[in-house]
């Protein structure tokens, strides 16, 4: 029971968590928080009294556990040394969260270490959710506020937050987790019917990238693009799959810029990836270029299988590697590290 219990408090989170609100943007974190709190409390409750009623602790003196219990120390610590008790238990209502919410990941971790059991429906259930949110976001992009959402932010944050999560950044790192499992589930699906709707997700979640205006999304698209080819190369349904995948993505990409132009052309509050592909015939050209090479790989599919999967790996990492090099010389060459960098980060890393 214990398990069933817990296992719905995953399913929780992954599908129906990241959906809630309550008055729209204007109190996101806080009732994001009191329901994760209370949700994560009612579950430890039954784990305990379930502790209780068979005599059975021997899962909280498990090794497994010492490094949770030495997070919730240190998180104690923290607090103790704050110079504020208040705002270092409750945190602040923006962008961080206080002492309850880390001590309630502490719990929540230790009650799906010991009682949780992975189910691949976990999975797919995340993907349904975020292919939700994504569909909300790139609606907000457009200003349809389906949801009633934004009525309380001023002009100049309307597009900072978008979807059910909030802030761009936060939003762009839920992104980062989720969208790399779409891909995978979409590369590695045999059932065709599956396969579809996975990727009808990731062409949600790849809108949402390019919606969310949060220069996150480039880390998150390189780390794909160099990491997935290794697990995906060696195999010829799965690079096709792969290439299927940067289809969906310039076709998203073209699609939104024809639409951008045709509905709010010029774009003041654009940004992200968006800004960088403004021109239709380079996003036309990608597009393109994408079917190109998946029609390739789909008609020399037979003759690539001879070569061997390490022969595939080390070449990919030769590329990846070159064009890692050529990006990181042209950021270095071409940005200016002084106090006023990235929004006055510069200052704050000095």
């Amino acid at each position: 029971m214990r398990t069933k219990i817990v296992n719905l408090y995953i399913v929780f989170l992954l599908g129906i968590f990241p959906l809630l609100m309550h008055d729209g943007f204007f109190d996101i974190s806080i009732t994001k928080s009191y329901i994760y709190i209370l949700a994560t409390a009612s579950v430890f409750l039954f784990c305990i009294v379930s502790s209780i009623w068979k005599k059975n602790w021997n899962w909280m003196l498990k090794k497994r556990n010492w490094l949770i219990y030495v997070a919730g120390f240190l998180i104690w610590i923290n607090t103790k040394c704050a110079w504020s008790s208040t705002y270092a238990l409750t945190g602040e209502a923006g962008r961080y969260q206080g002492a309850y919410v880390y001590w309630a990941y502490c719990v929540g971790a230790l009650c799906i270490l010991n009682f949780g059991s992975f189910r691949e429906c976990f999975l797919d259930v995340a993907i349904t959710s975020g292919a939700c949110t994504g569909i909300i976001a790139i609606l907000n992009f457009y200003e349809v506020d389906v949801l009633n959402t934004m009525f309380q932010l001023s002009e100049g944050q309307r597009h900072l937050y978008i979807s059910t999560i909030g802030n761009t950044n936060i939003y762009s790192a839920y992104l980062s987790i989720i969208t790399p499992i779409a891909m995978i589930k979409a590369i590695m699906e045999e059932d065709r019917k599956k396969r579809i709707l996975y990727d009808l997700a990731t062409m949600c979640l790849f809108g949402a990238m390019i919606a969310s205006r949060c220069d996150s999304v480039y880390i998150t698209l390189l780390i794909l693009a160099g990491f997935v080819p290794f697990y995906a190369l060696p195999y010829v349904n799965r690079r096709i799959r792969m290439l299927v995948q940067f289809v969906l993505l310039t076709s998203v990409l073209l699609g939104m810029n024809l639409l951008n132009h045709r509905l709010m052309y010029p774009l003041g509050y654009v940004d992200g990836i968006s800004r960088h592909f403004l021109d239709t015939d380079i996003c036309a050209a990608l597009f393109v270029i994408s079917v190109c090479l998946a029609a390739g790989c789909c008609f020399l599919g037979k003759r690539l299988e001879s070569i061997t999967v390490k022969q595939w790996r080390i070449s990919w990492f030769c590329i990846a590697g070159i064009g890692f090099l050529a990006e990181a010389f042209f950021y270095v060459i071409h940005t200016v590290f002084d106090g006023n960098w990235g929004s006055y980060r510069g200052f704050i890393w000095m």
